[in-house]
């Protein structure tokens, strides 16, 4: 209890704000949707917060405090200090639950001057009042404190006495419990401080039970009547509570205040009990504790004139047991009022729902409606079903479901509708006949569901007769373009067997004829050129090149082929080391020419490395014969740098105009004369070949006698 209370003085005093650990906590929704912990205010504290200063608040309260504890003191007729009736307690509670708990120097100080001016501490040394008063004020303010963290922490903090079992709690975690600080506190710095305490027990329970009394009338009245504003009442409404307050004072009067019958009129005064029992169910919470408020001033102002049911010789006792009737009475009121607002509420938040139902159900644009299990009869249709549909309300109510089935179509009976388990969802495909006579395809979505106490299907309706229609016109057209696939698939097949066919006849038959000219043109020019002129020797020269070109041509042709036909093998490919290697093979061919290859480190993708070998093979060997001509050659193998990066092959050779480019990559197209730069034509055919078996493109740029660059791209998926 001492360290609590040191943790609260110390953090309020370094800070100035609310203790984190004790604030209330509240979700709000901040601008950003998002979620966000922050302390809750009330509408009653921060109005004060906004019109009254700190101090000015905690002057207030520490005079309230005072004036309570004068008029409770006025009332302490057997112990010093302990009275049965205690204000200030049900006051502090209630300021800590709605101010926060920063108010605790105003109940403090409001304690310490309550208890100096004590009369019943009187003729005490200084040392010894103020140390008691400052003990019996620690131990106020402590109560305060603890109850309002344990309501605030376990009974819904200022909005306990919405539901019996949050009212329930705050009786017992502060009225009850709480309550015993003070007395225990207060009791124990009289004993230090050298006050006499006789009877201690006795002493304890009447302070006990007069701060209890107070938290359990006070606290609510103040808390209700705080944070809500006032309701305006109708003249029914304002005449039956200017009859209850009429008939609860007159009974009070008679029971407490001996009116008329005196002594006679004790028994009444169990009368007020449902008079309060009717307030609370009639006007909720407020109405009841302003009841028992009402109650309380009779039955404690009669007790003081020795009046009433529980008068006795000795006023201590007759209090406390005025009190008992009070607090008795005051908890029945605030439960049964709680538990009549908790059932209006589910009453509104029920109606509420259904009206959203209807409105759901009624607005929703797609037709709906609900139909019973057993009889299959419809219970409830909305407009969207009666405009589709064509029907009236009433035509419809007068319908089974069975009716909207097409006679051509076999109807399921009713053994067959899936079992209506509650909250059951089945999607089926329905044809449906509209009042016209006309068919709709329709997709059914069922939500099994209980309709005025019986088994029932509700059921939402969606046209679908296009989309059906769209779906048979595109299976038709699949239909036909398979059958189509199928013919080109049958025509390739073909295709590619005699293109199997040529490439073995241009292997074998086309390429032993050539092997023969070009080798008895050799013969000749060995054996016999003593006997041929310059001129017949230069022809044979010309038939054996001319053969040997036509070798290579055929060559070139069995590759693309290959290329063409070949299956892809899918794996991770080192381009830097591919080029690399293809770089020291073109070193080898003609080890006198100074050429730079510069090819950029770790080029990597995913490909059939043998095709990609090859591309790289042809572009390289492109750029090696095409700056045979230069004395500084250069060669560049490289990436660019975008998102999907393109591999390129750069040279500084005879370059070419970018005016025939879209003719680079065709079969036995060339840019440069045969005289100039020798080759078939096919080798830039075999790149976009491969290429585009990789799922990329192949493009090129250049320059007259400046260069050329080679780009290629591979498809996202090989990568």
């Amino acid at each position: 209890m001492i360290s609590l209370t040191k943790d609260i003085l110390a953090t309020s005093e370094s800070s100035g704000e609310t203790p984190a650990r004790f604030q209330m906590q509240a979700f709000e929704f901040t601008p950003a949707i998002g979620i966000s912990f922050s302390p809750r205010t009330s509408s009653f504290e921060g109005s004060m917060k906004r019109k009254l200063p700190y101090a000015a608040i905690l002057a207030g309260l520490a005079m309230l405090y005072f004036l309570g504890a004068k008029l409770g003191l006025s009332l302490s007729f057997k112990y010093p200090g302990a009275s049965p009736v205690w204000p200030p307690a049900g006051l502090s509670v209630a300021a800590v639950l709605l101010l926060g708990y920063r108010v605790w120097p105003g109940i403090l100080l409001g304690a310490i001057l309550a208890n100096v001016t004590n009369p019943s501490l009187a003729g005490a040394a200084n040392g010894s009042l103020l140390a008691a008063s400052l003990g019996i004020a620690i131990g106020n303010t402590a109560e305060a404190l603890v109850a309002g963290w344990l309501v605030n922490r376990f009974a819904n903090g200022r909005e306990a006495f919405n539901q019996p079992q949050t009212v329930f709690r705050f009786l017992a975690l502060a009225a009850v419990s709480s309550t015993a600080l003070s007395a225990t506190g207060g009791l124990g710095s009289l004993f230090l401080a050298g006050f006499k305490t006789p009877e201690f027990w006795r002493s304890w329970a009447t302070w006990w039970f007069g701060d209890m009394a107070s938290v359990i009338l006070l606290t609510p009245c103040l808390i209700l009547w705080s944070n809500k504003r006032i309701p305006a009442l109708q003249l029914r409404q304002l005449l039956e509570a200017v009859a209850l307050v009429a008939a609860l004072v007159l009974i009070c009067r008679l029971a407490f205040g001996g009116w008329l019958f005196g002594r006679q009129a004790n028994a009444l005064a169990f009368l007020v009990v449902p008079i309060l029992l009717w307030t609370a169910m009639r006007f909720g919470r407020r109405g009841a504790i302003c009841g028992c408020f009402i109650l309380a001033i009779f039955a404690i102002e009669g007790t003081l004139h020795r009046t009433g049911p529980f008068a006795r010789q000795n006023l201590n006792t007759s209090l406390l047991l005025t009190q008992s009737l009070i607090g008795v009475v005051t908890v029945m009121a605030l439960m049964l009022a709680a538990d009549v607002a908790e059932r209006k509420q589910t009453e509104l938040a029920l109606r509420s729902s259904e009206h959203r139902y209807r409105e759901l159900f009624e607005g929703n644009p797609q037709p709906m409606w609900v139909y019973d299990y057993e009889t299959l009869r419809f219970l409830a249709v909305n407009n969207a079903a009666v405009r589709h549909y064509g029907y009236t309300r009433e035509e419809f109510l007068g319908l089974q479901i069975t009716d909207l089935t097409p006679p051509q179509d076999a109807a399921a009976p009713p053994a067959a509708v899936p079992a209506a388990d509650k909250g059951a969802i089945i999607g089926r495909h329905k044809r449906h006949r509209k009042k016209d006579g006309s068919i709709i395809d329709a997709e059914i979505t069922r939500y099994n569901l209980v309709f005025d106490q019986r088994p029932a299907v509700m059921v939402i309706s969606t046209d679908i007769t296009e989309r059906v229609r769209a779906e048979k016109e595109v299976e038709r057209l699949n239909q036909e373009l398979e059958r189509r696939v199928r013919e080109r698939t049958s025509q390739l097949e073909a295709t590619n067997k005699e293109l199997e066919a040529f490439c073995y006849s241009v292997s074998h038959d086309l390429r032993a004829p050539l092997r023969s000219i070009r080798g008895f043109s050799e013969v000749l020019l060995e054996r016999y050129a003593g006997q041929l002129d310059a001129r017949g020797q230069e022809f044979l020269r010309r038939a054996c090149e001319s053969s040997c070109v036509m070798d290579t041509l055929i060559e070139d042709l069995l590759k693309l082929s290959r290329v063409t036909r070949a299956e892809l093998q899918r794996r991770p490919v080192n381009l830097s080391a591919l080029a690399e290697s293809i770089a020291t093979e073109l070193r080898g061919i003609d080890p006198a020419r100074t050429v730079q290859f510069v090819i950029a480190p770790d080029l990597r993708t995913q490909g059939d490395e043998h095709l990609l070998r090859v591309a790289l093979d042809n572009l390289l060997r492109n750029a090696w014969k095409f700056t045979s001509k230069r004395s500084e050659a250069r060669i560049e193998v490289g990436a660019t740098t975008e998102a999907q990066p393109a591999f390129f092959v750069r040279d500084n050779g005879a370059g070419f105009d970018m005016a025939y480019a879209g003719k680079l990559f065709g079969v036995f197209q060339r840019l440069h004369s045969a005289n100039d730069f020798a080759g078939t034509g096919v080798g830039l055919a075999t790149v976009q070949r491969i290429i585009n078996r990789h799922g990329g493109r192949a493009w090129a740029t250049a320059q007259v006698n400046q260069g050329a660059t080679f780009y290629f791209t591979l498809s996202s998926d090989w990568n």
